[in-house]
């Protein structure tokens, strides 16, 4: 027990050490979320090889609550006058992505050859764990369904942070700018954060280790009652977190699983992205929101991951968190809805139309 402990810690340690070289070397090529896209590329890497160890949950989930915190920091009431005022479109935007999901995943099921339900709900832009353990009720494959979306989150992350870089008056960062330092208040806001995270879960938040701490600090420091910021090690820490446990999804035993699930999945994601992407470039304008910030509101990557995307480059984080939170519930809710009524009868006949 002890040999596999130590083959297990030490599998770990070397998985994250590279991690943290991975995102240190996107850093110092000044990319957006640097220390997330590094980290995800070099473990993947790994992961394929068969090298190291995947991280425990309480690594992810510290990351999620530690990006949350940064982000709840950052909510005045300015900001959140902000997200009322555009309120409106956040189902717009949810009910967008299932639309464009649910008129695509019949060309994704001829293509990869999987059944339509599995193919439907690896469609659905929602948490990568609800529309796994969704989807097994209503007799998809749990599993695939859950690589094909973490498959998902990986290429946005990867791929959106370079090209919003292409769009004028875009700011370059690795790490939102801060000059924060550690002082008290801080481990009151991270403290807030770990008791935000643990409401988050009792309310059944999607990304609840993200938005529990985030509305948490958002209502302290909206209040005035906490004011501080996170510190740039503590962000790069978080997303060296998120990004090991997404790199952490892709093994050989997937691949060879489901070699055309997988790879006819990606032009269907960059459909539903440029898709996304012209919504929301038509809209920007009626909300007055600028075009960086209402593409990552819209995109179809992860809460979290958009939203440090969001920080990474300049955009109105708290913002792009409304939206992509109300799409996880949207979506959560109004999935399995539409699989019963418009594709579980047809594909009970014959072929998912």
């Amino acid at each position: 027990m002890k040999t596999l402990d130590v083959q297990w810690i030490s599998g770990f340690a070397a998985r994250a050490l590279t991690a943290a070289l991975g995102g240190a070397a996107a850093s110092a090529f000044g990319l957006p979320l640097a220390w997330m896209v590094g980290a995800t590329l070099a473990t993947m890497v790994l992961t394929l090889s068969g090298i190291g160890r995947p991280p425990p949950p309480v690594v992810y989930r510290t990351g999620l609550a530690l990006a949350g915190t940064a982000v709840g920091l950052t909510v005045t009431s300015v900001v959140a006058d902000r997200i009322v005022e555009v309120g409106y479109l956040i189902p717009v935007a949810a009910l967008a992505n299932l639309l464009i999901a649910r008129l695509l995943f019949p060309l994704y099921a001829r293509l990869s050859g999987l059944d339509a339900a599995t193919c439907y709900f690896a469609t659905i832009p929602a948490g990568i764990a609800e529309m796994a353990e969704t989807s097994a009720s209503y007799g998809a494959d749990p599993a695939a369904v859950a690589s094909i979306h973490a498959l998902r989150v990986a290429v946005i992350v990867v791929v959106v942070p370079a090209l919003m870089l292409l769009i004028p008056g875009t700011e370059r960062q690795a790490v939102a700018a801060s000059t924060a330092s550690f002082n008290p208040m801080l481990l009151v806001a991270i403290a807030a954060g770990a008791a935000g995270g643990w409401l988050g879960v009792l309310a059944r938040l999607p990304a609840a280790y993200f938005l529990g701490p985030m509305m948490t600090l958002a209502a302290l420091s909206g209040t005035g009652i906490v004011e501080a910021r996170m510190p740039l090690p503590l962000l790069a820490a978080a997303q060296v977190a998120l990004g090991l446990n997404l790199g952490s999804r892709f093994g050989k035993t997937t691949l060879r699983r489901l070699p055309r699930g997988m790879s006819m999945a990606i032009p269907v994601i960059a459909v539903q992205a440029v898709a996304m992407a012209l919504f929301a470039g038509l809209l920007h304008g009626l909300a007055e929101v600028d075009l960086p910030t209402m593409i990552l509101c819209f995109a179809t990557g992860g809460t979290a991951e958009m939203v440090l995307t969001a920080k990474s480059i300049g955009a109105d984080a708290a913002l792009v968190t409304a939206f992509q939170a109300g799409r996880g519930v949207i979506c959560n809710v109004g999935a399995p809805l539409l699989f019963r009524t418009t594709v579980a009868r047809r594909t009970a006949r014959g072929a998912p139309d």
